[in-house]
Order: C-alpha cells, then sequence, then structure tokens
C-alpha cells in the first residue's frame, strides 16, 4: 500500500510539474526563416552639413515607408533649415538597389513634427501614416514640444494633404491623445498615469490600431525598457480619422525570456504588419553605454501578441535572425522583401568595410522564406 500511494504520490507530482511547463513554456519554432539579401546605406542630405557651429548634423532615421518606387523617411532630428524631418528617396526594388538623391517636404505641419518613428499603411494601402514618439512634453505647460505628440495621415501619393489626429480635429498636433497612452500605462507605481513614454511601433489594422511601447518610467533618464503593445479602436468618417475612447493593452512581451540566449536587454523598436497573411513582424533592439547596439526580428499573429507570443525568424543555419545596427522600422517591397531601416544614432558603424558618414543612414533589405 505504501509503495502504491508513493507511486501515485510520484506521478500527481510529475503530472503538476508538466502542466505547469506547459502553461508557462513559449513554444519558439522555425516555420519562419530569412536571410539579409543586401546592406547599404542611404545619403540623408549634402555632406558636410551642420547641426550647429562645431556639431555635424547625424542623419538617424527611425521611420521608413516604401510606396510607388519611393522610401519615405522620418529623421530624429528636424533639419536646421525649412526642411521637415521627412524626405523621400526614389528606390529602385532589387537585390542592388538604385537609390535616388532625397527629396524634402517642406509642409508647415511635417515641419512641426518631432522625432518621427514609424509609418504604416492602411490594409487598403490607400492611407499613410506616420507617428513622433510622445517621448516629451513642456513641464512648464508650454507648446514648445508639443511637435513631439503627433500622429498623422494623409492619402497615399498626395502627401501635400498631410492632417493631424487629434480630439477635436483641429490642433496642430496630436498632444490632446497623449493622456489616454498615460492612463493606460499607469502601474502600481504610477497609478493614475506614466508621467513618461516613448511609442516606437505602430500598424493600422481595418478597424484598430496598435502601438507599441519601447520605454515607460518616470521621465527619459529614469525608465524601463518594453515591448508593450496598446490596442485602440478608430473610425474613418469621410476622410476624417479620429480615435475611440477605448484604449487597452493587449500585449507585455518579454523577448529575453522567449530567447533566453540573448543577453542585451531587448525592447520594442517596430511592427509592421501584413495583411495578406494577418500577421506581424516585430523588432527588438538594444543599445547599452557602451556604444553596443544590434537588433532582431520576430512574427507573431494577433491572437499570439494577446497571450504574449512571438517568434524570432531565423537565418537558414535556424539561428536568430539578427542586425549588427539598431533597426527602427520596417517596410515591404513591391516583391514582399522587407525593408528595415537603422538609427545607429552617431555610432560609427559599418556596412561591409565601408565606414558610414554622418549624412548617411544603414538600411538592411530582408528576403522572408515561409
Amino acid at each position: 500500500m505504501k509503495i502504491k500511494i508513493r507511486f501515485l504520490l510520484i506521478i500527481v507530482s510529475l503530472s503538476l510539474f508538466v502542466g505547469c511547463g506547459e502553461s508557462t513554456k513559449i513554444p519558439i519554432d522555425s516555420k519562419f526563416s530569412g536571410k539579409i539579401l543586401k546592406e547599404g546605406f542611404i545619403d540623408c542630405y549634402e555632406p558636410g552639413l551642420m547641426a550647429s557651429k562645431d556639431k555635424p548634423l547625424y542623419c538617424e532615421t527611425s521611420a521608413v515607408l516604401f510606396a510607388d518606387g519611393k522610401l519615405w523617411l522620418g529623421n530624429d532630428h528636424q533639419m536646421p533649415d525649412k526642411r521637415s524631418a521627412v524626405f523621400a528617396v526614389d528606390f529602385s526594388n532589387s537585390s542592388s538597389p538604385e537609390i535616388g538623391q532625397p527629396e524634402y517636404s517642406e509642409h508647415p505641419i511635417l515641419k512641426k513634427g518631432s522625432k518621427y518613428e514609424e509609418f504604416a499603411l492602411s490594409p487598403d494601402e490607400k492611407t499613410v501614416f506616420l507617428i513622433t514618439g510622445f517621448d516629451r512634453i513642456m513641464e512648464d505647460g508650454s507648446d514648445a514640444w508639443d511637435g513631439f505628440n503627433s500622429f498623422l495621415y494623409w492619402p497615399r501619393g498626395n502627401e501635400d494633404v498631410v492632417k493631424v489626429i487629434s480630439k477635436n480635429g483641429k490642433d496642430s498636433t496630436s498632444i490632446s491623445y497623449r493622456e489616454d497612452f498615460s492612463k493606460v500605462l499607469a502601474n502600481a507605481e504610477y497609478p493614475e498615469f506614466m508621467p513618461y513614454f516613448k511609442i516606437e511601433g505602430m500598424a493600422v489594422l481595418n478597424d484598430k490600431i496598435i502601438f507599441g511601447i519601447r520605454e515607460y518610467g518616470k521621465n527619459y533618464s529614469e525608465f524601463e525598457y518594453a515591448a508593450k503593445i496598446i490596442e485602440v479602436s478608430y473610425e474613418n468618417n469621410e476622410g476624417e480619422i479620429r480615435l475611440k475612447e477605448d484604449f487597452k493593452i493587449i500585449s507585455d512581451l518579454k523577448p529575453n525570456e522567449l530567447n533566453p540566449s540573448i543577453k542585451e536587454p531587448l525592447a520594442l523598436s517596430s511592427i509592421l504588419y501584413d495583411s495578406e497573411k494577418n500577421r506581424f513582424f516585430l523588432l527588438t533592439s538594444f543599445e547599452d553605454d557602451a556604444n553596443n547596439i544590434g537588433a532582431y526580428l520576430w512574427t507573431a499573429d494577433l491572437s499570439e501578441l494577446k497571450q504574449n507570443r512571438m517568434h524570432p525568424v531565423k537565418n537558414t543555419d535556424g539561428t536568430h535572425l539578427s542586425f549588427t545596427h539598431k533597426a527602427e522600422d520596417m517596410s515591404f517591397l513591391e516583391n514582399r522583401n522587407i525593408l528595415v531601416i537603422h538609427d545607429d544614432d552617431k555610432e560609427i558603424t559599418r556596412v561591409v568595410d565601408i565606414e558610414r558618414q554622418p549624412h548617411q543612414a544603414a538600411y538592411s533589405i530582408v528576403e522572408l522564406m515561409d
């Protein structure tokens, strides 16, 4: 009898152990793979452009969209002249693309926006969306930094008709929505609202928009890295887009737990929606005090994201597809390859043996095999 009881206890213990393992284990599969076909540089403006008398202006591209034979790019920083931080270059869609000279928009709304982070297309590919980081406001209540809180859109191919997504449809920025983001990110430490956060991901679905949060905390120097995803419904009433009030967090991803072999602290830097296959691609990147940078590519569908799951996109050798740059945004090319734009800040990075210059941004083209 004692032996039987002991045997039963062992069986129960094992079943509980297995059950706990199945409930907490995040499956990582290799059904999505890819490879980097090409890397190179884009000239963002003329060489030698200065941010100030003794400091060169660095191109820190954080947003990209391929549409109608052009790459549209958004810079982290404003230009020191009448040009906005949004520009386009002709881009031939091939494994060895030819890249044209930058053409800048001088639209006053685009000029007002600061720290652009993400482009997106609507699922019908008729509307372009562009968002800034929402990562700062003036503590004195002035509107000097309101441009850091901008969510914009325009009909594809008609960037001169830029509109601002705001609660009243009349504001020159989207700062009226800052409170909604801040409240939904509230936690035990900040139970009413989150003082600081940074948006670095955004994707548009048929009736919802999702936003990726990279950082949150007390302020821009005291924060936690994150991969949180916020969802909100929106309506398009005769070309006027408004967000609804159903903001909610649908994901709190833990990239380092999903791939424990990665030791650098990863945070979300981009979300790309594949409307054809109803899937998302996500970038996570890292940067540290020793100036080390890098990034990794993942994929998931919406149900997986809501379960805090995503899968590494793997190289053909089975390793997690990664970049030696700080990848910031992605866009599909015509052949469904993904172009990744990098924001290497002021780091001296290389493609093969060619050193990046201050007026240049690095890019990678990824071929997917699924």
